[in-house]
């Protein structure tokens, strides 16, 4: 049976069918493509937006370390006031000291909580 006789006997409608069958076929292999392309990009925003606390919490570590050593500087140098500025700055850095344990914690992972 030669194809041009196949397609002769087929109906309007159902000629219309098979090219959207094929127009289906061609159009989902890019969508399919961009789909899981979108997938890695939404799932790397997401892991980056995870990472913002921990970021600031040691961030805030580091700032309340800095500035604990500036008042312990000023404090062993005689300045007046700066060992009473020195001891509350040393509590608000134990403070950030326990949150970024707590967060190091909720990794899980051996390796961090050793380091």
């Amino acid at each position: 049976m030669n194809v041009h006789t196949w397609l002769d006997r087929l109906l309007l409608w159902q000629k219309f069918i098979i090219l959207s069958v094929i127009a289906l076929l061609l159009a989902s292999i890019p969508t399919a493509l961009y789909l899981n392309e979108a997938g890695k990009s939404l799932a790397a925003a997401q892991s980056e937006t995870a990472g913002l606390a921990p970021s600031a919490a040691i961030l805030k570590v580091i700032q309340n370390t800095q500035q604990h050593r500036g008042l312990a500087a000023l404090a062993l140098g005689g300045v007046a006031g700066a060992q009473e500025k020195r001891e509350a700055k040393q509590r608000e850095a134990d403070e950030a000291y326990e949150k970024m344990d707590a967060i190091i914690r909720g990794f899980h992972n051996r390796a961090i909580e050793q380091a």
